[in-house]
């Protein structure tokens, strides 16, 4: 006996009846698209667009602070304000849960590359050593490492490939020094990394912060409003290339970066 059309057909619906948000978040990417092309001419790829947007002022990011500031304020019984804040911060626990890969792994508000670090030199003294990293002004693929005691050096080790502390810890030398000393170099080696994250998610009794939803961010809507835009253009590359695998899960990122997104582009002028 043949199935019951309509179950079938109710399957079928079932089937279509779920809001793909890989495409409306595209949808929402192609008006922002179209909008910094025509703000940033002089830009000749997306990473610079971006890194403007993020840099100066304008619309979307004016406005992004904007909202970052009424939760600052405790504005959460504004309507408009309140839904963005509860996307933003299903955002930071969907990013948590999902791993949606980036050129620095993972894209994570707890671990988030969001600016350029502008530290190319670090050097302190612990008990009567110094230790010193710095990178090469004209040539940033050449960085120095040095533990020096009473003027005699312990330790130096030059890199012509740029910062890489796998490298570093992988180097004879290193692995000879004593434990104390190979956490103290490593502790200076990690300031000047040109990818250091930024800190973003603090405790609660971290003072000030700025609670969204569930989330105690550091005090900085700027900073904050940077690291948004970071995601979201890190959320566009791995959909874009093809990263993403289309299930619901990913569905589940991308539907309050979707809302997020859109929102913005409502204020683009």
């Amino acid at each position: 006996m043949p199935n019951n059309p309509y179950t079938e057909n109710a399957e079928k619906w079932k089937a279509i009846s779920n809001i793909d948000y890989f495409t409306h978040f595209v949808k929402a990417w192609i008006p922002f698209n179209a909008w910094y092309r025509n703000s940033y001419p002089q830009d000749d790829s997306d990473a610079k667009v971006l890194f403007s947007i993020k840099t100066q002022p304008n619309t979307f990011k004016d406005r992004l602070v904007v909202y970052i500031r009424g939760a600052q304020s405790g504005a959460q019984s504004e309507t408009e304000n309140q839904k963005f804040m509860t996307n933003l911060s299903e955002l930071i626990h969907q990013l948590q849960i999902v791993r949606v890969p980036c050129k620095d792994g993972w894209l994570d508000f707890t671990n988030l590359v969001v600016d350029p670090n502008p530290l190319t030199e670090n050097h302190f003294s612990y008990r009567s050593r110094e230790y010193k990293v710095e990178m090469d002004a004209s040539n940033n693929k050449r960085v120095t490492s040095s533990i020096v005691k009473a003027s005699v050096p312990k330790y130096s080790k030059a890199q012509i490939a740029g910062y890489n502390l796998a490298e570093l810890k992988s180097d004879i030398g290193f692995q000879h020094l004593s434990g104390e000393m190979r956490g103290q170099l490593k502790a200076c080696y990690e300031e000047i990394n040109p990818r250091k994250p930024s800190k973003l998610i603090v405790g609660e009794h971290e003072t000030p912060n700025i609670k969204i939803g569930a989330y105690y961010l550091v005090d900085d809507p700027e900073l904050i409003a940077r690291a948004v835009i970071t995601v979201i253009y890190g959320l566009r590359n791995a959909l874009f290339h093809g990263e993403i695998v289309p299930n619901s899960d990913a569905q589940g990122v991308y539907e309050p970066a979707y809302h997020i997104l859109a929102k913005l582009v409502q204020h683009l002028a």
